[in-house]
């Protein structure tokens, strides 16, 4: 994200810790916090690096909200909002297995620098079960639009809109992989909306190339491959 004010580049990103899974939680991702970097170079061409970190914006701790579990923040997307900044930020219970939920919530701050605060309460209810990795998009008239992973159709993402940033709509199931174009048992991770000059955006999304085997999760990762497609859609 481009900071107009201090005219750089900042970049947010998970760092974990990690220990031996059991058979009963799995600690392979654990207790995640929320680093900042800013781009070294000012101006819209530093978008290239290098970065430094600055420091940890969000991490577990005593204002955790209590649907937060041991993967601790798992995901954050800042965008702007009104005056200020909000963040869609993800946590996950990995403390038991199998594990019952993936859920965000939303973080405010008066600049992209921080400080950021939870906005306490219960966690969106977007999705019932699974919500991962949520990325954020201003659109045309002002509202906005997030993708995100889901697990309700292999073929497909999720989206959920907002008028203002802060109240999001139900998931919708948004099926990207029509089955003459499938080249994944199981797409993932949405990585944007990119609008186009036509009205449509561009998704890219990654996904397995080979049906992934879970009951493997907690011995080792599964042995998978990943990769990167794309399609176009048109948001009504």
């Amino acid at each position: 994200m481009y900071d107009d004010d201090e005219k750089r580049w900042n970049l947010f990103y998970v760092a974990y810790k990690a220990e031996p899974n059991t058979p009963k939680q799995f600690r392979m991702n654990e207790e995640g916090r929320i680093w900042r970097a800013v781009s070294t170079e000012p101006g819209m061409d530093g978008i290239g690096g290098p970065y430094r970190d600055v420091g940890i914006v969000m991490e577990p701790g005593p204002a955790s909200e209590s649907w937060e579990g041991l993967q601790g923040t798992d995901s954050f997307f800042p965008y702007r909002a009104g005056n200020g900044w909000l963040a869609l930020y993800g946590s996950a219970n990995t403390e038991s297995v199998p594990i019952q939920h993936w859920r965000v919530g939303l973080a405010s701050a008066p600049s992209i620098r921080g400080p950021w605060t939870r906005r306490h309460g219960p966690n969106l209810p977007i999705e019932p079960t699974f919500i991962e990795n949520p990325i954020v998009e201003r659109l045309a008239d002002g509202s906005y639009g997030a993708v995100y992973d889901t697990t309700t159709n292999p073929d497909a993402i999720g989206f959920t809109w907002s008028k203002d940033g802060r109240d999001w709509s139900r998931g919708q199931t948004v099926v990207i992989q029509p089955t003459h174009a499938k080249w994944s048992p199981e797409v993932r991770t949405p990585l944007g909306l990119v609008s186009e000059s036509d009205g449509t955006y561009t998704v890219f999304y990654t996904g397995f190339e080979q049906a992934a085997d879970w009951t493997k999760l907690l011995d080792a990762r599964p042995a998978n491959t990943f990769a990167i497609g794309f399609v176009r859609v048109r948001i009504n």
